[in-house]
């Protein structure tokens, strides 16, 4: 895959502007402030769009803008394949477009990522394209070199130089050290242990309440005891007796629960009056009467003989089994046991006011009553205490229950964070082994070219940390001197390049380190051995630009001015 034309319509400092391109080795030069990184980063906008550009800032992008503020878009001619592809951007804010037309056949491309060839034309994502294959010279600054071996340590172990294995597991166990479940542990221990002089509550509350229970039992029965004796007392001339006749006694008893009291001066001379309705004869006439009288109607009316009798007889025994219930509710079919009837009980009450003057003297003692009520303070009282436990308890439980919810959700927390280390781990192992030794291998063999043989070796530590090795010995890369750091650099990065180059990517290098003569005749022949069919370098180091005619490079030359 490689760019045969470039059509920076409206982009940045250019209008109009059109680079060809070859296979190969393409060489742009220019001064400074020409417009090199504006074109490298054209072609890298026509891949994966304006808003991919790397380290992207507010600043950058209006640079980017066309200085008239015209159509902010361009073309630029792919091939790959055999085939030819047009691709048309608008790189507005608002108005993003990208069109992918197939030139051969007329037919445009549907994309399966939004402004974006990822997928389309290229399986190489934008990340691993800027990480790998966009080779960009930086300014010194501080912190460089620590971020250069971020950079590759990240590559080797993850894949992307975008996650740092390292400083995710560096958080990750942090966040882990401050999920503690030790102090939701103590105060569960605590309260547990505090829940304990409560067992037995439950069972002593149901048995105080039994008690209390058992108590208005006994008191009633013995108040009911005492009323019998105190009826049953009589005075007379010889002394104190007591009544025989238990079963009235009983039944003033039942009389009384079932509330049926009467005023007896109401019943003063009480003589029962029998109702017509309840004399026998009566009850007999009228049975009678009803049946003369069905009869006669049914054989006045048009009946058969037999209809006629068999109404006659069904009436009769209507009227009989009426009668027989009759006597039956009215008590006259019961035998000696029947019990006594409200009109029995009237008569009982009215028999007892007559001996008023009899029970006037008589009086219950209630002294007894106090015992009852003096042991049923008692176990309200324990009652009240249970239950005021009983409150401590369910404050105990909902505080014991928050503790616990507490602990789970730490517990939840910290298998989480182990679950992630634990995944960064697996899937980065993988990594590892399959890139780690390949990528320095590449690096070494570059290394020891590129600076001719100053620096032997490259290698990613335990520790991740990027070393290099000077005259047998291996040192940090922030040892590395400043002058020395950017060819180290370059050497480095043409090795990921070379190890990562997916599907022939185009190579992008922005600006080359300051080199000899056998160093530059170095740096080309690394070029040619990257697995690519297009390099694209951009420089304003004509010296190196001349050097490339000393030695057997074809290449392709533009001049900026």
């Amino acid at each position: 895959m490689y760019f045969s034309k470039l059509l920076l319509k409206d982009f940045g400092k250019f209008h109009n502007k059109e680079i060809n391109l070859e296979p190969g080795i393409n060489v742009v030069y220019g001064a400074k402030n020409d417009g090199k990184t504006t074109i490298a980063d054209f072609e890298y906008g026509m891949l994966y769009g304006v808003s991919a550009f790397p380290e992207t800032t507010a600043d950058d992008l209006m640079r980017r803008k066309p200085i008239d503020r015209r159509g902010f878009t361009g073309k630029a001619y792919i091939k790959k394949d055999d085939k030819e592809y047009l691709v048309e951007r608008s790189f507005s804010k608002h108005n993003a477009t990208t069109q992918v037309l197939d030139v051969k056949s007329g037919r445009v491309s549907k994309l399966a990522h939004k402004n974006s060839l990822y997928k389309s034309l290229t399986d190489v994502d934008k990340k691993t394209y800027s990480d790998a294959f966009y080779i960009r010279q930086q300014d010194e600054h501080a912190g460089q070199a620590e971020e250069f071996n971020a950079f590759v340590t990240n590559l080797a172990t993850t894949g992307s130089s975008n996650f740092d294995k390292k400083r995710a597991l560096e958080i990750l166990q942090k966040q882990k050290k401050t999920l503690d479940v030790s102090e939701a542990e103590q105060h569960i221990a605590e309260i547990e242990e505090e829940l304990k002089q409560f067992d037995g509550d439950e069972q002593a509350l149901a048995d105080v309440r039994k008690q209390i229970a058992d108590n208005d039992e006994a008191f009633a029965m013995e108040t009911a005891k005492r009323n019998r004796e105190a009826r049953k007392l009589i005075d007379t001339d010889k002394g104190t007796k007591y009544e025989e006749n238990e079963a009235l006694s009983e039944g003033l008893d039942e009389l009384r629960e079932s509330s049926v009291f009467l005023n007896a001066d109401l019943l003063k001379d009480y003589k029962p009056q029998k109702k017509l309705t309840d004399r026998i004869w009566f009850i007999l006439l009228t049975g009678l009467f009803v049946v003369g009288v069905i009869a006669a109607l049914v054989y006045i009316l048009p009946f058969d003989n037999g209809v006629r009798q068999l109404f006659v007889i069904c009436t009769i025994l209507f009227v009989i089994m009426t009668i027989i219930d009759g006597m039956r509710v009215k008590g006259w079919l019961d035998g000696e046991q029947q019990a006594p009837s409200e009109e029995e009980f009237r008569r009982i009450v009215y028999e007892l006011e007559r001996k008023t003057e009899a029970y006037e003297d008589v009086e219950i003692d209630m002294s007894f009553a106090r015992k009852f009520l003096e042991i049923k303070e008692d176990l309200q009282a324990t009652e009240t205490e249970i239950l005021e436990r009983k409150k401590q308890k369910e404050q105990l439980e909902s505080e014991l229950h928050v503790w616990k919810t507490r602990k789970q959700s730490i517990e939840r927390e910290i298998y989480a964070v182990t679950l992630a280390m634990n995944t960064i781990h697996e899937l980065t192992a993988a990594i590892s082994q399959k890139w780690n030794y390949i990528i320095n291998d590449y690096m070494a063999d570059i290394m020891k070219r590129v600076t001719q043989g100053k620096y032997e070796d490259a290698k990613i530590d335990r520790n991740l940390r990027l070393l290099i090795k000077s005259q047998g010995v291996y040192r940090d890369i922030k040892e590395i001197p400043s002058a020395d750091f950017p060819l180290v650099r370059f050497a480095v990065q043409l090795g990921v390049a070379k190890r990562f180059c997916l599907e022939k990517m185009p190579v992008i290098v922005d600006g080359l380190p300051h080199v000899n003569e056998n160093q530059a005749n170095a740096i080309w022949e690394c070029l040619k051995e990257i697995p690519t069919e297009q390099v694209l370098i951009l420089t304003d180091d004509y010296a190196f630009v001349e050097g490339i005619d000393k030695v057997n490079f074809t290449y392709a030359l533009t001049k900026l001015s």
